[in-house]
């Protein structure tokens, strides 16, 4: 079942993660996720604020020298806008999550963050350090305002555990690689043959590359990761970038901007 654009208040038709409106920034009406919304629109509206509050959000942590949510493995970028036409442009986001082979297992895995030294606990990302107000919710479940429901289904192909828990700092990781691999699949490209609208210019698949680790990642003390250094001989790290150029429009009377699906 797709992603389920919820109005109102009222009960889960699926299982899965739900944030409030609110909680996604560019999202400002409640009329925005309306049934009479074109499904597309509301799509490329949900990607643009997912990617927005992600971004916004990482960066902002990152800054504060205290904080322990540096989504450590997350990468995430926004590009400068570039102009197309007169108040038409376009926005580059450009996302990926590391992640750890681990040959002896046969598992791959985000990055642990460190559980011992200074730098214990460094490097966390749940789902509610990005959207504070989001709940795991049950088919049948009480939603008590308007937001975006996410199907536990959905994800699980794409790396997801079957029910993620949105306060759990490994489990959301998963997600959110997930849903950015979700994203990338599931929303179109706009092309003229067929006919598609789309807020999505392009999106862009990076090839898989070896990840960098940070500084004194295998280190006996204070280390900077939660890697094993006894299993280097049997892990590797890898990431893959996602990319996706969105176009907004103008709006010099309300001076506003939103997202440009045609």
């Amino acid at each position: 079942m797709p992603i389920t654009y919820v109005p109102a208040s009222g009960s889960a038709t699926v299982a899965g993660i739900f944030i409030p409106r609110d909680n996604l920034s560019g999202l400002l009406t409640d009329s925005e996720l309306a049934d009479t919304e074109p499904k597309i629109t509301k799509d490329c509206k949900f990607l643009a604020s997912f990617l927005a509050t992600l971004q916004a959000t990482i960066t902002a942590q990152r800054a504060i020298p205290s904080s322990l949510v540096t989504a450590l493995g997350l990468t995430i970028t926004k590009g400068a806008p570039s102009g197309v036409d007169l108040g038409i442009f376009n926005q580059l986001f450009t996302a990926s999550i590391a992640q750890v082979v681990d040959y002896a297992s046969s598992t791959f895995y985000p990055i642990p963050v460190p559980t011992s030294g200074s730098n214990s606990g460094k490097g966390i990302l749940k789902i509610t350090d990005i959207f504070p107000d989001a709940v795991s919710v049950a088919v049948a479940g009480t939603i008590s305002e308007a937001g975006v429901l996410i199907p536990h289904t959905d994800l699980d192909a794409y790396g997801a555990l079957a029910t993620t828990n949105p306060t759990n700092d490994v489990q959301s990781r998963q997600w959110f690689a997930a849903m950015l691999r979700y994203l990338f699949t599931d929303i179109p490209i706009r092309t003229t043959t067929p006919a598609t609208p789309s807020a999505l210019i392009t999106k862009t698949l990076g090839t898989v590359s070896s990840f960098t680790l940070p500084t004194d990642a295998l280190a006996l003390t204070n280390p900077t990761t939660g890697l094993d250094p006894a299993k280097t001989m049997v892990n590797d790290v890898y990431f893959r970038s996602l990319s996706f150029n969105i176009q907004y429009e103008l709006n010099e009377q309300t001076q506003s901007y939103d997202v440009r699906v045609v």
